[in-house]
């Protein structure tokens, strides 16, 4: 790795190493997958509240179109801004409608929800980790609300379950011969110097 090495932890520096390339040609092996489907389908709940779902993608001409459309800009290019969602499989993470949440009695609140859903990614980021697999994972878009809507119209997602967008993480295996960095038809990602909190002691 030639580059974020801020960390003496090599999980914490795999883990911060957003992958933007994946072997697509390779299968997760059935024992991870298991794994993984309990890690995803039971998260940890704050007083038993549900608040939010996620769109479990192995299809790569869906993954593809995420990938367009997660842009942080309101005109769509239709190029590929997030080939970290393009993985052996791809998690999203959604915040449910009003009427989804009133139907379960509970209050709607889009921020807690992506409290939640950073709490519940977290956990399958490090659980990733320690399968020996790796993530890619973004927040970006879509800030066309048009396009997120013709996407679910597309792939027959329900809008009710998935309103919003939340955060998008790609698991699996690296190219072998490309740093976490490169990405195709682009060459190496830029690189984001992070900023990390200074940590108040009492």
């Amino acid at each position: 790795m030639t580059r974020n090495d801020y960390y003496k932890d090599k999980e914490l520096q795999t883990i911060a190493s957003c992958q933007r390339n994946f072997d697509v040609t390779r299968d997760i092996d059935t024992e991870l997958k298991l794994v993984l489907d309990e890690w995803i389908g039971k998260p940890p709940e704050q007083c038993g509240e549900l608040r939010f779902n996620i769109i479990q993608i192995h299809n790569q001409g869906c993954q593809l179109h995420l990938s367009k459309i997660l842009s942080p800009y309101e005109e769509v290019t239709w190029n590929i801004e997030q080939p970290q969602v393009i993985a052996n499989v791809t998690y999203v993470w959604t915040v449910p409608n009003q009427t989804w949440f009133n139907k379960k009695e509970l209050d709607w609140n889009p921020e807690l929800s992506c409290f939640h859903i950073g709490f519940h990614a977290g956990l399958i980021t490090k659980k990733v980790s320690e399968l020996g697999l790796v993530t890619g994972f973004t927040q970006c878009g879509p800030v066309n609300k048009d396009v997120w809507q013709d996407f679910k119209t597309k792939w027959n997602i329900d809008s009710e379950k998935h309103d919003k967008f939340g955060f998008a993480l790609g698991v699996g295996y690296p190219l072998k011969d490309k740093p976490y960095y490169w990405q195709y038809s682009f060459g190496d990602h830029v690189h984001c110097v992070p900023e990390f909190p200074k940590v108040d002691i009492i």
